[in-house]
């Protein structure tokens, strides 16, 4: 919708794309806002089930790690480590601990801002064919990419 108003305004009243850089910087900070706001209702319950899990996974990695002490290194194993389901589960709550650690507090980052702001600004690229022309614009294309 901006695209085209955008466009009848450069076309029928004589204006240059370059006069709408304010609207157009708004109108992608103001979408990108409103997409994103809402998904801040999640903090809450994201910082509480965080620290729920890092409390769990916590306590139960370090008693499954005493006990993996105690069976392992300290004591005499009646079984061979290699191969052992015991190793295997170790691991296994190490990735799961880690999951939970690396959990964030928002359920979303600056790469999504990012392509969420480039996919609402694709329809305005037309436009810079008001701006420059094809020759111009494939130039610099060149240019870049080789």
């Amino acid at each position: 919708m901006l695209a085209g108003l955008l466009a009848s305004q450069i076309a029928y009243a004589g204006q240059s794309l370059t006069d709408f850089k304010a609207q157009i910087i708004g109108f992608l900070a103001i979408f990108v806002v409103a997409v994103f706001i809402p998904l801040t209702v999640f903090i809450p319950h994201l910082v509480r089930a965080k620290r729920r899990g890092m409390a769990e996974f916590g306590s139960l990695a370090t008693r499954y790690a005493q006990e993996f002490e105690q069976k392992w290194v300290r004591g005499a194993p009646q079984e061979a480590l290699l191969g052992s389901a015991d190793l295997q589960s170790l691991a296994d709550l190490g990735n799961s601990y880690s999951h939970v650690r690396e959990m964030r507090f928002v359920p979303f980052d600056l790469k999504d801002v990012t392509r969420l702001a480039i996919v609402a600004a694709v329809p305005l690229l037309p436009l810079t064919l008001t701006v420059f022309n094809v020759e111009e614009l494939a130039g610099y294309a060149f240019k870049v990419l080789f």
